[in-house]
């Protein structure tokens, strides 16, 4: 069928075989970066999601899910599992992770990870095909290959493609495209399998348990409240048939039962079946212009969790390396793939093969290897070596290519942890205001400041920043009755909360005075966050001067980031206040910034400070005019290019910008530059607009996935409106009356995006059980 004539031609950078999780993270990953792909998969939708699956996520993955923007019901759905049991002996043994390496898993079913990840690509437009047949893949070999499919209607397509991904599970096609006289396949072949079953019946552990005894092995997992996943090892050519539900209840109550009288809650089963499992990897995993990732390439007995790790794992590799062959680096990039995933593929092939093998109970063991087995589960459980490295190998490894150590137990990484769980599903979403200063400080700051300016100004010494001296009670004094009060009349849920704008003032003195003044500043906003970790995350202001290397910046950047949580940055474009003589921000001399920026994964407000221009007005004009500013440099320039994950938030409504799109689609054709709907996967616009028409045209002319609730509130506009008796700056009053966004928009300009774009708000709040 490869020369049969087509109906539909199709070009796009990457066409994905394959739609599980591992093809939906790519595509989504890509996505991210603005590189088009097409995926597709004999199965329908329906017919994947409605497929049972176990499902223990890495406490990585599980922060991915949420951080790339996929969805945040795993900190609903989800539950966090601080460890693990071993029952052997009849006795139980919890295994800690939490305390023994600073970890936990999540249990949440690969049934719900594909359901979000199809609801992405959904939701983020993105083309996936389900239920196509007859699929080919031609022409691997040479730097244009094709993918050729039958669709659901019967009609026949082609993608003309520059690499494609296989990732079609465990009966894959495109691994078999690699030459056979090229490819090497390990793998083994287990003499024994897993009895599945789904039961309506309550919990019977709160976390997994993992059972060996005289009659074999077994495993207790969870689903819901009122549903329950459970295994049992049996042979591979068991026939479901033979298995009424008291007979499978009595083998599940045998092998978990003990001296501490645990037993099961019991119920009617609800599905059977029976899973066979091998150890499988195929090398190589690329073969020209196509590449193998997931189940494609690697298969893992279930026993260690690994399977549906490892393949997100693959991919998040895989599209970092994509993105650099379809950038400047070319296809050499590719080589990177295959080493870059080998190492964690392999540990994880022996992981679950030694897991296996201490658990299960091989056909026709002698006595001698059933007391060898308990021998080796009482090493594991009863040193802190054995109980440390279970738990390692089990919550995942770091997932840089450099193996970065874990931190010692008991010290978060920056990112933070999945919250505990069981926290109740929110019946509205929640408010996270992007765009909050603290204009409200004590007034021992103003204080301080004045003296640090006279010494600038060569009018006394300069102080101490041991002078200042704030108090917890001087803070909660200045947020209780101000933005605080205002945030719970107004219905807002967690602001991220940054200097004062117009306080910034980096044109006052050099970059000494910026760089204690910015320290300070961020001081103290940190300590708001620390002393209302729910309602507060840090935006750090840099300490910039004009004409000043702006690399000068970034030890307070990381500082900002690494030791006051910061999920965001201000970058004032001018710090000249008002005179322009900084470079546009598509200048190279901004780039040390932005590559930091794309390393912590953190975006960046574009906001000016104060002018000293007495031709603009700090807030009427120079605030605006710099929003406007700051768009039409980015139109004019190729900075996404170059960075293709660097993200901007543009305050105060955009500016000009969404209120003469017209006029920017222009001037952006004129200067044979893109349209500039082509930056909205980078940048943002909040809702910093004080009247309903302003906000209708807002979502009406930028799409809602790019426009970011925000009030400023307090900022500069305070008052009420006589024409509505309400106060300006209420801006949730103008979201909700909007007739341009849907419910699901509404929902994601409240928080959704926020949580995209902000990928470090996560930590707030799953450290805060949000």
């Amino acid at each position: 069928m490869a020369d049969a004539p087509v109906d539909t031609v199709a070009s796009v950078p990457v066409a994905v075989v394959g739609a599980g999780p591992a093809g939906l993270m790519l595509a989504h990953r890509l996505g991210r970066a603005g590189v088009g792909t097409i995926v597709l998969d004999t199965r329908t939708r329906h017919g994947i999601e409605t497929t049972q699956r176990a499902g223990i996520l890495e406490a990585d993955v599980a922060r991915d899910l949420v951080e790339t923007g996929v969805s945040d019901r795993i900190l609903r759905d989800g539950h966090e599992h601080e460890g693990t049991e071993l029952r052997f002996g009849g006795r139980a043994h919890r295994i800690h992770f939490k305390a023994l390496v600073g970890e936990s898993v999540w249990l949440y079913p690969q049934t719900d990870v594909f359901i979000d990840l199809a609801d992405a690509c959904e939701r983020d437009s993105g083309t996936v095909h389900f239920g196509v047949r007859d699929t080919e893949v031609l022409d691997i070999a040479t730097d244009a290959p094709r993918v050729r499919y039958t669709a659901a209607d019967g009609s026949r397509h082609e993608i003309r493609a520059r690499y494609v991904v296989g990732a079609d599970g465990s009966r894959s096609m495109c691994r078999n495209l690699v030459p056979e006289d090229r490819r090497v396949r390990y793998g083994k072949e287990y003499p024994f399998a897993w009895f599945g079953i789904m039961a309506e019946a309550p919990r019977s552990a709160p976390e997994l348990v993992y059972a060996h005894s005289e009659h074999g092995f077994a495993l207790i997992s969870q689903r819901t409240e009122t549903v329950q996943r459970m295994y049992f090892q049996c042979a591979p050519d068991e026939s479901v048939d033979a298995w009424s539900d008291d007979r499978i209840w009595e083998t599940l109550q045998a092998r978990v039962a003990g001296e501490d009288g645990f037993r099961l809650q019991e119920g009617p089963v609800l599905e059977k079946a029976v899973l066979r499992f091998r150890s499988f990897v195929q090398e190589p995993m690329r073969w020209g212009s196509m590449v193998l990732a997931g189940d494609a390439a690697h298969t893992v007995p279930p026993t260690g969790a690994r399977g549906l790790n490892l393949a997100l794992h693959d991919v998040k590799v895989l599209a970092d390396v994509l993105l650099k062959a379809l950038g400047s680096a070319g296809e050499v990039a590719l080589d990177e793939y295959q080493p870059r995933a080998s190492q964690r593929i392999w540990r994880a092939q022996n992981f679950s093969h030694w897991l296996t093998r201490l658990l299960h109970t091989p056909p026709g063991a002698s006595p001698f290897e059933l007391r060898r087995q308990l021998g080796e589960l009482d090493n594991v459980v009863g040193t802190r070596a054995g109980r440390a490295y279970l738990s390692e190998q089990y919550t995942g490894w770091p997932v840089s290519a450099q193996g970065r150590p874990r931190r010692p137990p008991g010290v978060r990484r920056p990112e933070a942890l999945p919250r505990p769980a069981h926290a109740p599903p929110r019946s509205e979403p929640m408010i996270i205001d992007c765009h909050g200063h603290f204009t409200t400080a004590p007034p021992q700051l103003a204080r301080w400041r004045d003296r640090q300016i006279a010494a600038a100004e060569g009018r006394g010494p300069a102080p101490d920043p041991d002078e200042l001296v704030i108090t917890d009670d001087d803070l909660r004094a200045a947020i209780g009755p101000n933005q605080l009060r205002l945030m719970d009349e107004r219905g807002s849920d967690l602001t991220v909360f940054s200097p004062r704008a117009s306080f910034m003032a980096h044109h006052i003195g050099d970059f000494a005075v910026s760089s204690t003044w910015a320290r300070i500043c961020n001081d103290l906003v940190h300590r708001v966050s620390t002393l209302y970790p729910d309602r507060f995350a840090t935006g750090a202001m840099l300490p910039q001067s004009p004409g000043v290397d702006p690399a000068t910046c970034l030890p307070e950047l990381q500082r900002a980031v690494e030791e006051l949580g910061a999920v965001t940055v201000n970058l004032n474009p001018d710090p000249s206040g008002g005179r322009w003589t900084a470079p546009p921000l598509t200048d190279r001399s901004w780039y040390p910034l932005y590559e930091a920026m794309v390393e912590y994964d953190i975006p960046a407000m574009i906001h000016v400070s104060t002018s000293c221009n007495p031709a603009f007005h700090t807030t009427g004009a120079h605030y605006l005019n710099a929003d406007t500013t700051a768009f039409m440099q980015l139109v004019q320039g190729d900075l996404f290019a170059d960075f293709p994950t660097l993200r901007f938030v543009i305050p105060h409504g955009g500016g000009a910008v969404p209120y003469h799109w017209g006029r920017f689609r222009g001037l952006a054709m004129a200067l044979g530059r893109p349209d500039p709907e082509t930056l909205l996967d980078n940048v943002f616009f909040d809702t910093c607009v004080y009247h309903q028409p302003g906000i209708d045209l807002l979502t009406q002319v930028i799409p809602s996935r790019s426009v970011l609730f925000a009030s400023e509130m307090i900022g500069a506009v305070r008052d009420i409106d006589p024409r509505t008796g309400h106060h300006f700056d209420d801006t949730k009053r103008y979201i909700d009356a909007t007739p341009h966004l849907s419910d699901k928009e509404r929902a994601a300009v409240y928080s959704g995006n926020a949580l995209r774009v902000y990928p470090r708000l996560t930590a707030r709040l799953t450290a805060t059980s949000r």
